[in-house]
């Protein structure tokens, strides 16, 4: 009997510990503060492409980058604007003029194509 007490003594905080991290999982995921892991600047951009286009539906055809995050500049989003706006600068550089391409990977840029609201936003 008192190893059956000790099992049950060991299970009940295991089984705490677990729907504690399942909770804060659920509820980081849907304040949609998950930042992707993407280790390709290409990627990265293309992935922030991908959001802006869905933050606002309505751009047109063949926007750049620089057209598109100043509209989401509007949004007043708790974003480094000044790391973003490097990390455009250098991945241009290397798309447009022949720079090497960048070792890392911007967070701040990654962090952007996150929080950005999903959907039509209103207000521009």
């Amino acid at each position: 009997m008192p190893l059956d007490l000790l099992a049950l003594n060991l299970l009940i905080p295991l089984d705490i510990l677990i729907y504690l991290s399942l909770i804060l999982g659920v509820f980081k995921a849907r304040r949609g503060e998950a930042t992707p892991r993407v280790e390709d600047p290409v990627l990265a951009f293309a992935l922030l492409e991908k959001s802006l286009q869905k933050a606002f539906p309505d751009l047109p055809a063949g926007f750049t980058l620089r057209e598109a995050l100043s509209l989401a500049e509007r949004l007043r989003l708790k974003v480094d604007w000044g790391r973003v706006q490097l990390a455009l600068e250098r991945y241009e550089a290397f798309r447009y003029g022949g720079a090497t391409l960048p070792e890392k990977v911007q967070d701040e840029v990654l962090r952007l194509a996150a929080i950005l609201p999903r959907g039509e936003v209103n207000g521009r």
